[in-house]
């Protein structure tokens, strides 16, 4: 009796099938044939695994080839209106928000709805430009207290982001406003400080 020589998961023989077959189809398919015609049970994974392991391409792109027609063209399904979208017009997704609406972020600063289709602005940034004009590059606009819900124009201050990363280092914020100016004054003068010992050095 000759015993096929395997190497992994295929033998010899159902290998040189495997390279002559599996151009251009999916791992399914040729799951499917190689299980017709071997008796085997083997898995479109395996099938994919396999083509990777031995760097094997499948002449699969994952597109479309020019001209071909999708198998959903056209048709209509169960319950969805006839336009090519599936979606009546004027339909709104279940994460839409009126104009208006507050939310927050991700990081709990809160927002406002101001345009559609989906422009919002952070509250606190928007009450200091309201009173103050625009932020300019590089700084960023800071809460007294702490608190990202107290966006009221006199619990904002505006910090470049030197001014920040030192307030954080030396954790100069506090719940108490009288404090956090404090040490707000305390890194400028530093800063200062620095500032003229560098012009001097120069």
């Amino acid at each position: 009796m000759v015993r096929c020589k395997r190497s992994g998961l295929l033998t010899d023989e159902q290998r040189r099938y495997f390279i002559k077959i599996q151009k251009g189809k999916m791992a399914k398919d040729v799951a499917q044939k190689m299980n017709k015609k071997f008796g085997l049970n083997l898995t479109a994974q395996q099938i994919k695994t396999y083509r990777g392991n031995h760097k094997i391409d499948s002449g699969l792109t994952g597109h479309f080839p020019k001209g071909n027609v999708p198998f959903n063209k056209g048709k209509k399904f169960p319950n969805m209106p006839p336009n090519s979208g599936q979606f009546k017009k004027g339909h709104k997704p279940s994460n839409w928000y009126p104009v208006g609406t507050v939310n927050k972020t991700t990081d709990g600063y809160p927002k406002i709805k101001v345009a559609e289709p989906d422009k919002w602005e952070l509250l606190h940034r928007r009450e200091w430009v309201k009173h103050n004009g625009p932020i300019p590059d590089g700084h960023r606009v800071a809460f007294l207290d702490g608190n990202k819900e107290n966006w009221k124009i006199d619990n904002l201050t505006l910090l470049n982001s030197n001014e920040l990363v030192k307030m954080n280092k030396h954790h100069y914020f506090s719940e108490d406003p009288e404090l956090t100016k404090v040490g707000i004054g305390v890194v400028k003068v530093n800063n200062k400080i620095q500032e003229l010992n560098n012009v001097n050095n120069n």
